[in-house]
């Protein structure tokens, strides 16, 4: 993974202040994220593991929000007539 990546996992996941959410998320310092987007240290092959995991996790919460949306719009409609 490089430096980009990492930074655009974290804007996606988090938003523009990702690197707090990541550090908790990854379980690594912020020092250690700052090492890594500067490139002072490589980024371990384990953090691609972590972050796929952190990603479904992510995209399981979006999908549970959106369906609970859609549900209650739904009933918004229906209950209109």
């Amino acid at each position: 993974m490089t430096p980009d990546q990492l930074r655009k996992f974290g804007e996606t996941l988090y938003g523009p202040h990702y690197k707090n959410a990541l550090e908790e998320g990854l379980g690594v310092s912020r020092r250690t994220i700052d090492r890594w987007l500067v490139e002072t240290f490589p980024i371990p092959d384990s953090i691609n593991v972590e972050l796929v995991a952190i990603c479904l996790e992510k995209l399981e919460a979006i999908d549970d929000e959106a369906k609970k949306r859609r549900d209650t719009l739904r009933e918004l409609i229906w209950n209109l007539s």
